[in-house]
């Protein structure tokens, strides 16, 4: 008797969510322009108006500052990020 393998029938992948499906990545791209505090896995914070991010969560910051050095444009990767917490000019 010889084994015949049968061909499974091909999964059909799921639909990507939309960017308003994706309660995070939504709440980032309502919140783009705001000052935002970024803090590292190495324990640095950033402050900075969030520009753009992308689904991995980097993140590009304008004006960034980090303790009294000025950064200018400033790309972040995701995987660096501990967490971030948007803020009020007048506080950093």
């Amino acid at each position: 008797m010889s084994m015949l393998r049968t061909a499974r029938p091909r999964e059909e992948k799921p639909e990507r969510p939309s960017i308003n499906d994706v309660m995070p990545i939504r709440f980032l791209y309502e919140n783009l322009g705001r000052m935002v505090s970024v803090r590292l896995k190495t324990g640095a914070i950033i402050y900075g108006r969030l520009h753009r991010f992308d689904r991995n969560m980097n993140l590009v910051l304008l004006d960034a500052i980090s303790g009294n050095e000025k950064l200018g444009t400033c790309v972040i990767r995701g995987d660096n990020v501990l967490f971030f917490t948007f803020v009020e000019p007048a506080k950093i």
